[in-house]
């Protein structure tokens, strides 16, 4: 974990550079290199941020593969309908199994998206870690990319690491006469 922080921390300071800007070291510096990217303005000693943050590939030299992650980070905080489905189709109407028999033709189906969009997040569930795919009775791993749509398969779900990567908003049944309201609405 210390290495990959490293690594960004080396990555962090070589993007600042290439756009002409100094690696802050003090408040103030980190303060200036904000408003010299857009993050922050001051006018009459009033801080402020835009409504609108630019984005990092906007200011910043980033490489194919830099882009793609932001792109497939923005997809999971920007609320990606397709996980949505497929993560309330896994909660919600099958009660968090463990593992079920399915395909990805019935993913869709289940989940209202399309084939492309459920492979997608299939993808990034089998990278995380959070899922396996298994054919045959030994139970074996299989690749997503080789699956036909039809094809059967053992959805193994790892829901410690699922819940680990994931936010949720929790909330307790009130017993009262005030409903189901989250604990402090009142």
């Amino acid at each position: 974990m210390r290495a990959a922080a490293a690594e960004r921390r080396t990555r962090c300071e070589a993007l600042l550079l290439a756009v002409g800007l100094p690696v802050p070291t003090t408040i103030r510096e980190l303060a200036e290199t904000m408003v010299a990217l857009g993050i922050a303005t001051q006018e009459d000693g009033v801080w402020s941020m835009p409504d609108l943050i630019p984005g990092p590939e906007t200011v910043l030299a980033l490489t194919d593969a830099e882009r793609d992650e932001l792109t497939d980070m923005r997809r999971i905080w920007d609320g990606d309908p397709a996980a949505a489905a497929l993560h309330n189709y896994l909660t919600d109407d099958l009660d968090c199994p463990d593992e079920f028999f399915t395909s990805v033709d019935r993913l869709s189906r289940a989940t209202g998206q399309g084939e492309d969009e459920v492979r997608r997040v299939l993808g990034r569930m089998i990278q995380d870690g959070e899922v396996r795919l298994q054919r045959g009775t030994a139970r074996e791993q299989v690749a997503l990319e080789t699956l036909k749509s039809h094809e059967r398969f053992h959805f193994v779900t790892d829901w410690e690491l699922y819940d680990e990567n994931r936010f949720t908003n929790v909330h307790e049944p009130r017993n009262d006469d005030q409903g189901d309201e989250p604990r402090g609405a009142e």
